[in-house]
């Protein structure tokens, strides 16, 4: 039994026996349901001794009683010592049922009873089938070196102890197996698998189980749509689906599963599973409505809305699971339920603002105002440590073209822009260079050769020099940079001051190229004027 106590006569009657065995009075004797024993308790409660000479041995060490007051049969199990013959018996026994050697055994003067001691020390046992296990999972003996009376049970064990489960009340899907742990039969538990070491813990098992699936049972038919059993063909059952979390119906041919009561019939009709005139009448009617009437629909939305739903829901008459479903504003959003739709819309928040609508124009903008030509398109901010490694990368494919290709063209040069604000008289964005052979005028440079940039071809010590001290119209210098960046006083000169580095280095190169190439376009002019007039003196600046 899992909760025994001690009747009130026994126990008077184990007080008796320990008081005439020298234990004084205040002890109370109780029953350990774990240890399967009789618990002594000191008076007070200080004190829990699981034998009576552990109690004895504990009252005279602590004062309470003298030596001479115990009894010499007690004495003797106080300071009792196995004989040579009882070891040797013990030992023998011990070997029959797979004891390795190297166990010692004593005798456990507080418990009173014999212990075996593992051949390192460190361990005590007090049966010989917890020793056996112990060896067995510190690998001092294996599984096939224990004798078959410890490691299987026989057929007829096992017949004999089914049926004795079965006398009791036990099931016969239950399972009786050998454990050669403890040395004792157990009985499996076949819905949880847990191992019960005795007929009646296996009894106790089965009833909390048989309580916890009928309780699962109800709760799953709880969860089952109601609906008319007139109304369901013959054949059809119900089970629990794992994926649907939920009971289903199952076609007789188990080739269909449904989830309402609604879907069943709608199949059923158009399948021919109806025989009845009476019911296939009644699934025609529910199935011949297409949609809702508008006051359906205005009833629902009604009650929608005092639930909490909000506008520009729309209900409808779904044909194919015989109810009614809801859509979100724009039809985002497809529920089956009124509680879903509830659900969708609180964890999706649907405001005004959602809603866009763009057929309407924009009535801020006025009427009369002339369209801006100005773009604002979004530039998207980066740490200077992604700007470096961007302009590295477009610097470096820059001078491989030009390794390639001295002369670089407006297609080839990165487009550089500064995310910081800028003042007003500056644009945010750098111009590139155009190649000189073009018409228009040059970016950033008023006048269509750029007749200033001719001083000093050639000079590239001097290139970055003029480019830093030149400037011209429109805020920027030679180089097309706003004067705030090359600035020492400028807004923008401690945030910059990488980027104007960058940008100096490669608009020296950019700009030595340009030079080269109106020199070399206007010597190939002065040669093809000479050739074509004899006369001419054939300068480059004098045709």
């Amino acid at each position: 039994m899992t909760n025994r106590k001690l009747t009130l006569e026994q126990k008077h009657a184990a007080l008796r026996q320990a008081k005439a065995e020298g234990l004084c009075d205040g002890w109370h004797v109780e029953w350990d349901n774990r240890r399967k024993s009789k618990v002594w308790i000191a008076p007070g409660g200080v004190k829990t001794c699981w034998s009576l000479p552990q109690a004895v041995a504990w009252q005279i060490k602590v004062g309470i009683a003298e030596p001479s007051s115990i009894s010499s049969e007690l004495a003797q199990k106080l300071h009792r010592k196995l004989t040579q013959e009882e070891k040797d018996a013990a030992h023998a026994e011990a070997k029959r049922k797979g004891l390795p050697e190297g166990w010692r055994l004593e005798y456990d003067n507080r418990r009173g009873c014999k212990a075996w001691i593992s051949p390192c020390g460190s361990r005590r046992c007090y049966t010989v089938g917890k020793a056996v296990a112990w060896s067995l999972g510190k690998g001092l003996i294996r599984l096939d070196q224990l004798p078959s009376a410890q490691s299987a049970m026989s057929e007829e064990e096992v017949a004999s102890a089914r049926r004795e489960a079965k006398n009791r009340g036990l099931s016969d899907e239950w399972k009786v197996e050998w454990n050669y742990r403890k040395g004792i039969r157990v009985f499996v538990d076949p819905v949880s698998g847990r191992r019960c070491c005795s007929i009646a813990e296996a009894l106790r098992q089965q009833n909390t189980t048989g309580e916890a699936k009928e309780t699962k049972t109800r709760k799953q038919l709880v969860k089952c749509e109601k609906g008319s059993a007139a109304d369901l063909p013959p054949g059809w059952t119900t089970e629990w689906d794992n994926a649907a979390k939920r009971n289903v119906f199952v076609s007789p041919k188990k080739d269909k599963k449904c989830l309402s009561i609604n879907e069943v019939l709608t199949w059923s009709l158009k399948n021919g599973l109806f025989h009845g005139e009476t019911c296939q009448s009644s699934v025609q009617k529910k199935g011949r409505k297409s949609q809702l009437t508008e006051e359906e629909k205005r009833k629902a939305l009604e009650l929608a809305k005092c639930q909490g739903l909000g506008d520009g829901w729309t209900v409808e008459w779904d044909t194919k699971s015989m109810q009614r479903v809801w859509y979100a504003p724009n039809r985002r959003k497809k529920c089956q339920s009124l509680p879903e739709a509830l659900a969708w819309a609180t964890k999706n928040t649907l405001g005004p603002e959602t809603i866009i609508s763009h057929s309407e124009p924009n009535k801020s903008a006025r009427p009369d105002s002339p369209k801006s030509d100005k773009v604002s398109v979004p530039t998207k901010t980066s740490s200077p440590i992604t700007k470096r490694k961007s302009l590295g990368s477009e610097l470096e494919s820059v001078t491989k073209k030009q390794r390639k290709n001295p002369v670089l063209s407006a297609d080839s040069l990165p487009t550089l822009t500064n995310t910081k604000p800028t003042p007003p008289t500056c644009s945010s964005s750098l111009p590139v260079a155009v190649a000189p052979c073009a018409t228009s005028s040059m970016a950033g440079y008023p006048y269509k050769f750029a007749p200033h940039l001719s001083m000093g071809i050639g000079s590239a010590s001097t290139g970055q020099h003029d480019l830093l001290s030149r400037s011209i119209p429109g805020g920027r210098n030679h180089a097309g940079l706003p004067a705030s960046l090359l600035s020492p006083h400028g807004s923008h000169h401690h945030s910059n001051a990488w980027l104007v580095q960058d940008l100096l280095a490669l608009r020296s190169d950019q700009m030595m190229a340009t030079r080269m190439t109106m020199q070399r376009e206007m010597l190939l002019g002065a040669a093809i004027r000479r050739s074509s007039n004899p006369n001419s003196l054939g300068y480059p600046f004098f045709g």
